[in-house]
Formats: structure tokens, sequence, C-alpha cells
């Protein structure tokens, strides 16, 4: 099942143009996102912090961003800790490729530091 706006995301775009497509897609994932902005920054934080594939530095604080994005978009679907890792982990091999995410103990400590902030309540 896909979460809010990945749907939405591919309906919006049939039959428009790279930029209107790009602009389309960019107003789904703002709505799905809608309420949980501050959840997001501080996932790209913590994604940023532990850099998890090497890529961040001082000229691109934003890197994680769009990763960040798609995973608070796709929390509502996480009812573990391993949840949680496996969607990190996919969301890195869906937005990179599997060899750069590389294996899912790779994110342990990242998802063990998040899970508090975002697990289901009882």
């Amino acid at each position: 099942m896909a979460a809010p706006g990945e749907d939405e995301d591919v309906r919006v775009c049939e039959g428009r143009d790279a930029a209107s497509r790009a602009d389309a897609v960019r107003l789904a994932r703002r709505r799905a996102l809608a309420g949980r902005e501050e959840l997001a920054a501080e996932v790209e934080a913590l994604l940023y912090r532990h850099d998890p594939i090497g890529i961040a530095g001082e000229d691109n604080v934003d890197e994680y961003r769009g990763e960040a994005e798609s995973i608070v978009v796709r929390l509502p679907r996480v009812r573990s800790e391993a949840d949680l890792l496996a969607l990190v982990h996919a969301e890195f091999v869906r937005w990179f490729d599997a060899d750069t995410a590389g294996r899912p103990e790779r994110y342990a400590a990242l998802v063990a530091e998040l899970w508090p902030r975002v697990r289901p309540d009882p």
C-alpha cells in the first residue's frame, strides 16, 4: 500500500511535462507532510548527524531533506523498531542504490535514536 502522497504523485503527474510533474510531486509531498514538518526537520537533522552514506558536509546541509520527508510520510506504516529500520534502509536504497545504502545494520544507531520519537502509542 502506498504512503499518503505516493499514489497521488503518480496520478497528478500523468500527461504533464517534466516541470509540471516536479511541481505536482512537490505539492503532493507538502500535503502528505502537513502538520509533520517539524518531525521531518528533526529526522533530517538526525540523518545529517549520523550521515549513514557519507554525503553530509558544510555546503550541503539539506542533503538528507528528501529522504527525511519520505521517511516521515511513511511512518504511519511503522509498528516496531524493526519496521523503522526496514523503512529507513529501504528509503536509502530507493533514493540511492543498494550498494550505496549498504546493509540495514548501518542505520541501527540512527533508528535507535529516532524510535522513541516516532513510535506509535500503545
